[in-house]
């Protein structure tokens, strides 16, 4: 699609871009997300994703940031008109200097190879197959309902040294603009993956185990009357072999969390 160098009205593309802030429908249809904040649009920049379009609002006084980002921009830039831009940023105090509209990864555990072979980051497009042989711990996050709770676990993750988040079944989107802004920016920087069921994960993690050595699983159930989740697995959560592939799934609240496999 060839964008306009200026967009004053809402017309179909804007409409487009400001369903992506709450239509999930649209972004699955589209491939593409809304990026919000600093930190998590050179984050995407950073780690390879697929850029394509820089919204800025057009300001004369930029920030060193917004003023190096647009003398080389990753996409086409479009100027929104400020009280636009100011809709798509979500923001009651003033528009954005900018925005960025990027394209949603592949949910592809080849993504999660490419990282733990030290092949790529949080790359759009893995190079690897699901064959799982590098090592490093991957978590897995079953039916999340919230997106912010996503971005937090998402940031917590990738602040401990995590390579990888998965995201199984029926589960808010990891690439709402809440879980976006609650990470900070850290979806970006590893791979996040969403699977149908978290069967796909397991056998991935046993073929890990089957070609890098033995691989490990945990999960966490919250026990009826009590208000956090405990291991469920012989492994303490707290530790794993850094020259294993490993999986870690912290659940929510309902206790039907898949059974961990022995280690």
């Amino acid at each position: 699609m060839r964008l306009p160098a200026r967009l004053e009205r809402r017309n179909a593309l804007f409409q487009q871009w400001q369903a992506l802030l709450t239509n999930r429908t649209k972004r699955t249809r589209t491939g593409e997300m809304i990026v919000h904040g600093v930190r998590p649009i050179t984050q995407a920049i950073a780690h390879g994703h697929e850029i394509r379009a820089l919204l800025s609002d057009g300001r004369l006084e930029q920030s060193r940031w917004a003023r190096e980002l647009l003398q080389d921009p990753p996409a086409p830039v479009v100027e929104v008109a400020s009280e636009l831009m100011a809709e798509l940023g979500q923001r009651d105090d003033g528009p954005p200097e900018l925005l960025a509209i990027a394209a949603v990864p592949a949910d592809d555990l080849g993504r999660l190879d490419a990282r733990l072979s030290g092949e790529g980051g949080g790359r759009v497009r893995g190079s690897g197959t699901g064959t799982g042989t590098g090592t490093g711990l991957v978590v897995a996050f079953d039916r999340p309902t919230s997106p912010g709770n996503i971005g937090s676990l998402a940031r917590s993750v990738d602040a401990l040294g995590g390579h990888g988040l998965v995201i199984t079944g029926r589960s808010a989107d990891a690439w709402d603009p809440a879980a976006i802004r609650a990470s900070t920016g850290s979806v970006f920087a590893m791979p996040v993956v969403r699977l149908d069921s978290h069967r796909d994960l397991l056998s991935w993690v046993e073929g890990a185990a089957g070609r890098g050595g033995p691989g490990r699983w945990w999960a966490w159930r919250r026990p009826a009357g009590t208000s956090s989740p405990t291991p469920t697995s012989r492994c303490p959560p707290c530790w794993w072999s850094a020259t294993r592939p490993s999986a870690s799934a912290p659940g929510g609240a309902n206790p039907a969390i898949s059974s961990p496999r022995s280690p």
